[in-house]
């Protein structure tokens, strides 16, 4: 009895230690997720901001160069002064220099919190006099606008500022932490809270699933599976595992199925490939290995290096030229020429194939099976029959004696020339 209570003790906080297991990881991977989230959403933040700000700061740079075309023109350093400390001296301002120059590349006036950037605006706002047009830093943080004034096609002078979005950036990195710690916190209560009913409502029914996925294990189909009536994520899973059962069922038959096939596709007198949309043959059965055995010789003066025994994991249309290959694949390619019947010489041999296609359950090519048939005798009693016919004398007479038919060879050897043969008589033919 004691030995039956310590057992269950035991078990219990077995019990108790997976969960305390699973909730720590839903924790951390909650926690993680949200900070994921968190940090991607402030990556599409800082973006937007920063993409809003090069915009805003290249009309403000544009608007200053506006207003200060006269200041720059007559060197009025005082106004042009109180313009650029007005955009670069004020608490977190993201513009942090800016400098006027003249045409000459003099700086006028110059202002702001990073005096060491005022070299490379100076740079850019002698190129922005030089080519008349705004120019812009790699970054996109540093611009210079050219000065015009009055009906003057040259630039007086030039603005150029430097700007920043560390401001901008440091509140939204700010506002993700904060997200962070707060979902964090979230997460702790729902998951005590999840804890406190785990218990109950979980393991007696995870118990029985376990026993069913048991007997599905040993192909025991025909159980009944209670917990598939439930609504909630139990019930789930049970209607989860009873389609298991059922398709686990459906596949042992359907496996069986394909068991009796393949003995009826090795066994067949018809010699038939199977291949996939690749054109690399997957299956070939004892017929067409027997094909391929016999005319080996043939196959290997059109194919190097062929080797019957491992055609399988070879191109179905390996005794192809390039150039022919390549016309046939993309004939194939095509399912509206599917099937497709064609008759091929290979070496000596002689074989006509039927090609069909193979589809997925959503109508696309899946592969092909090929049918061989072996028409060498054939073909060559064809070939003999026509030799024959072509330089045989060949003569059709009537049973009255009157002449038929006769073929050219007759016609020469009789001197009868290419005349009607209608009433012509036996006799007038062969001096009897």
């Amino acid at each position: 009895m004691d030995k039956t209570k310590k057992s269950q003790k035991r078990g219990g906080v077995r019990i108790n230690s997976i969960f305390l297991k699973l909730a720590g990881v839903i924790f951390v991977m909650s926690t993680l997720l949200t900070a994921l989230t968190s940090w991607l959403y402030t990556g599409a933040a800082v973006y937007e901001l920063e993409t809003v700000l090069k915009h805003s700061a290249l009309e403000i740079s544009e608007m200053t160069a506006d207003s200060l075309g006269g200041a720059i023109a007559f060197g009025d350093a005082e106004d042009i002064s109180a313009q650029i400390h007005g955009l670069t001296d004020h608490e977190n301002a993201e513009t942090v220099h800016g400098l006027a120059t003249k045409a000459d590349g003099s700086v006028i006036s110059a202002g702001g919190q990073a005096p060491d950037l005022e070299s490379e605006l100076t740079t850019l706002a002698e190129r922005a006099v030089g080519t008349g047009e705004t120019v812009v830093s790699e970054d996109g943080y540093n611009i210079a606008v050219p000065v015009f004034y009055g009906e003057r096609d040259s630039a007086v002078g030039a603005v150029a500022f430097a700007w920043t979005a560390e401001h901008l950036i440091a509140e939204a990195r700010l506002v993700q932490n904060r997200v962070i710690l707060i979902s964090a916190a979230v997460v702790l209560a729902g998951l005590l809270l999840m804890m406190a009913g785990i218990r109950a409502w979980i393991t007696k029914p995870l118990v029985g699933v376990s026993r069913i996925v048991d007997e599905v294990s040993r192909e025991n189909y025909d159980i009944e599976i209670k917990t598939a009536r439930r609504g909630d994520e139990l019930g789930d899973l049970g209607k989860s595992v009873d389609s298991l059962r059922t398709t686990l069922k459906m596949g042992t038959e359907l496996a069986q199925e394909n068991r009796f096939r393949g003995k009826a596709f090795e066994a067949s007198s018809a010699a038939i490939m199977m291949a996939r949309a690749d054109m690399r043959i997957m299956s070939a059965n004892n017929s067409v290995m027997e094909i391929m055995r016999k005319f080996r010789t043939d196959f290997e003066k059109a194919a190097k290096g062929f080797d019957p025994e491992n055609v399988v994991g070879t191109d179905m249309d390996f005794f192809h030229p390039g150039a022919l290959k390549d016309k046939v694949r993309r004939l194939l390619g095509d399912p509206a020429n599917l099937p497709y019947k064609a008759n091929i010489s290979v070496g000596e041999g002689r074989f006509e194939l039927v090609i069909s296609s193979v589809e997925n359950d959503d109508g696309s090519l899946e592969g092909y099976v090929i049918e061989w048939s072996d028409k060498t005798e054939q073909y060559m009693n064809e070939a003999i029959l026509t030799a024959i016919e072509s330089n045989q004398i060949k003569a059709e007479f009537g049973v009255s004696g009157e002449l038929l038919d006769a073929n050219p060879l007759f016609r020469s050897a009789c001197n009868m020339g290419t005349g009607d043969l209608r009433g012509i008589r036996t006799d007038e033919v062969f001096d009897f």
